[in-house]
């Protein structure tokens, strides 16, 4: 009965997990043949094909870039805890848990948490740095859309802008669920085999 119930569970997790990807490649190609295709819907008269396609792939590289920031910031505020020790109670229980793990030191290896504390050290720095500078959010993605659009059409600024937010929501998402659904499996399976 123990093994179906556990079959069952990473069945289900299985699901989970094709699920997300599934949202991650559609949301990600969905928004990336548009950005893809807007320059050649956009073209107007006089403009060469080759440009435009420059544009395009300027552009798509844009949202890839956008989108693999995203995800890194959403690997970061996903990655799971890991329980170095269990809590116990009564006094016997400790004594036994102590020469246990006595015994055991030697046999067994701690998993090692940089990545886990890098990433609480980050999370904290970049919430506290963004809650703090929100004010000047709209003037900097203003700035960063210009810079992209490598013009000063309103129309292109605004694409842009889109651009920016869509693909790092996106990603950020995309980073957030994949880590907390596929990662937690695979560190959960790595942590079991020491």
């Amino acid at each position: 009965m123990e093994l179906d119930e556990i079959r069952e569970a990473e069945s289900k997790s299985d699901k989970d997990i094709r699920r997300i990807l599934l949202y991650c490649c559609g949301a990600g190609g969905l928004g990336a043949f548009i950005v893809f295709l807007r320059p050649f819907l956009s073209r107007g008269p006089g403009i060469s094909l080759s440009f435009v396609a420059y544009q395009a792939t300027n552009s798509l590289f844009w949202a890839l870039g956008m989108m693999g920031l995203g995800f890194l910031l959403g690997f970061l505020f996903g990655i799971p805890k890991v329980l170095q020790s269990t809590a116990l109670t009564g006094p016997g229980k400790a004594q036994s848990a102590a020469r246990e793990n006595v015994q055991n030191i030697s046999s067994r290896l701690k998993v090692n948490t940089n990545l886990e504390e890098i990433s609480d050290w980050l999370t904290k720095l970049l919430v506290g740095a963004t809650l703090t500078q929100l004010v000047r959010l709209p003037h900097a993605l203003k700035t960063f859309a210009t810079f992209v659009a490598g013009n000063d059409s309103s129309n292109e600024q605004s694409f842009a802008a889109s651009v920016i937010i869509y693909f790092s929501v996106t990603g950020f998402l995309s980073g957030y669920l994949v880590t907390r659904t596929y990662f937690t499996v695979v560190f959960g399976r790595a942590d079991n085999t020491n």
